[in-house]
């Protein structure tokens, strides 16, 4: 390997150039920061938000979106500069060394291979909200046992937490059967078992099934992390919004809202219970709806 240091990917990325559109142009959902008009009108206008900012739906989701925009180009950026500075590190390496041996090349792509599955997973969800906000989510219900897909989305993470210091217990009530889309409660799991895992910090993350109280299944996940102040209970449940301010994790910020519309969609709901200090516990209720098999 070259002596000289290759440059960070923060330092490698570089911020793609865009032309000014067309002053009619109408701006789409995940368009960038558009207009060149736009910028001119925001800078003519006063710092503070006035009556007038409040009073304009338009210009409100237009900013939404900008700032949802920004939060999905950070999250490509980062991958993309990884590959791309892994992929000109081996070639630097073989110009300089010549052959390289099986070991050294599958070293050097390691890197590029797991910011490639990262990029798999965010363009994965944006097409889950794509769906959702569209109204196309469709539920493919089997009769299955929510013991199982939790049971095996603990064995697939596992690695992830062994690598964070965390160790995921389960406890299962078994059985608990009912109608539902498999993969869309792998999805439900894995984000908030993920999730558990990657803010609660090393400690114990519990996944608990069982036949709740109130005649539904439950799935409950409790990690001993820094937990989420009550006011943020209601917004991280939103698109491109995350359980921990300036959080330095990876992520677009779309699990949790991912997590609320399956089970919505499966006819249930999702609470939260946390405090500052106390970690989190996302509670799953859905309907057996064995009906629908």
């Amino acid at each position: 390997m070259p002596s000289n240091s290759p440059p960070s990917p923060a330092a490698s990325a570089t911020r793609a150039s865009a032309g000014t559109p067309p002053a009619n142009r109408r701006v789409p959902k995940y368009d960038r920061r558009p207009v060149e008009r736009n910028r001119q009108a925001d800078a003519q206008e006063p710092a503070t938000v006035g009556a007038d900012y409040l009073d304009d739906p338009v210009r409100r989701e237009r900013d939404a979106r900008d700032r949802q925009l920004s939060v999905v180009m950070h999250e490509f950026r980062t991958p993309i500069s990884s590959i791309k500075l892994n992929l000109e590190l081996l070639e630097r390496s073989a110009h300089q060394q010549g052959a390289l041996d099986a070991a050294k090349v599958a070293e050097f792509l390691a890197i590029p291979k797991r910011q490639l599955n990262r990029l798999s997973r965010m363009v994965d969800r944006l097409l889950d909200v794509a769906q959702v906000e569209s109204d196309r989510l469709v539920l493919a219900r089997e009769r299955l046992d929510l013991c199982d897909v939790v049971e095996d989305t603990a064995e697939r993470l596992g690695a992830d937490a062994a690598r964070a210091g965390s160790d995921v217990h389960l406890v299962l009530d078994r059985p608990v059967i009912g109608c539902w889309d498999r993969l869309r409660l792998e999805q439900v799991t894995t984000n908030l078992l993920a999730n558990a895992v990657k803010y609660g910090g090393p400690g114990r993350v519990t996944a608990t099934v069982r036949k709740g109280d109130d005649g539904q299944a439950e799935l409950s996940v409790n990690d001993e992390g820094g937990g989420i102040a009550e006011a943020d209970h209601q917004r991280i449940f939103e698109p491109f919004e995350r359980a921990v301010h300036g959080s330095k994790q990876d992520g677009a910020g779309l699990g949790l809202y991912i997590v609320r519309q399956i089970v919505a969609a499966h006819g249930g709901s999702v609470r939260l219970v946390s405090h500052p200090g106390d970690g989190a516990t996302f509670s799953v209720h859905l309907p057996f709806a064995l009906e629908e098999c």
